[in-house]
């Protein structure tokens, strides 16, 4: 009951996932319930009384899984498989700081503009890091070029000398795994988990598909996109050795 939400979803789907259906019915008489116990209609087991809420008939864990899987869904349009497989892609943490959820889920980032999902982040990365960004992509490469050359080091790019950034249009339905108002499109979602499943443990899969992006422009023998391409690493950081 202290663990995070999440892996007490996970332990409530294990349970649920351990009896077969024709031994675990969805309600089971007060009168057969063991002393200081209830059966949670969800998980279809019992457990302690105070794992669940006044009056409910499912679990916290079970309670807290269909509340937020139809919050998703209503606001995002993502259902919770969906939510999952992006958890999973992410290999269970936040897609910018990279932490595991601890007290709460990972929340859904999307484009306020068009409407598309991006990815799960943590409270922090979600609020205080895009929200103070305003979303603004040219403020987050001004941000990266400061941090990684800044002003006294003496080697600073004023943000008005970076190549020009403008904010990215909405993701088209082959290259992201949500489009619209946060509609999941499977294939591409498909793609990317078969891209991160054959990728090393070590290589952050983002990173794969960027290499594979370089790759393609090398083949077209486009100079000038290449070109574009390795300015915008340097400009994001991937180009520089990593201080040990």
């Amino acid at each position: 009951m202290a663990a995070p939400i999440g892996e007490q979803v996970d332990a409530a789907r294990e349970r649920r996932a351990f009896v077969p259906d024709d031994l675990a019915p969805a309600r089971v008489a007060e009168r057969l319930w063991p002393t200081g116990s209830r059966w949670c209609s969800g998980c279809r087991s019992f457990v302690p009384l105070e794992y669940v809420a006044t009056g409910a008939s499912r679990c916290r864990a079970c309670q807290s899984a269909t509340t937020h899987a139809a919050r998703i869904e209503k606001t995002y349009g993502l259902t919770a498989a969906d939510y999952d497989a992006l958890l999973g892609l992410q290999g269970g943490k936040c897609a910018i700081c990279r932490g595991a959820p601890k007290s709460k889920r990972l929340a859904v980032d999307h484009d306020h503009k068009s409407g598309a999902v991006r990815g799960l982040l943590c409270s922090r990365c979600n609020h205080d890091l895009l929200g103070s960004a305003w979303d603004s992509l040219a403020l987050a490469h001004a941000l990266v070029t400061y941090l990684d050359t800044p002003p006294a080091a003496g080697s600073w790019i004023a943000p008005e000398a970076l190549p020009p950034k403008t904010r990215a249009a909405a993701p088209s339905a082959e290259l992201s795994l949500v489009t619209g108002h946060g509609h999941l499109e499977r294939p591409a979602l498909a793609a990317a988990l078969e891209r991160a499943a054959t990728a090393s443990a070590e290589t952050y899969p983002p990173l794969v598909a960027l290499f594979a992006e370089l790759e393609a422009v090398l083949v077209e023998g486009n100079r000038a996109a290449l070109v574009d391409a390795v300015t915008a690493l340097r400009a994001r950081g991937f180009l520089q050795p990593t201080p040990f």
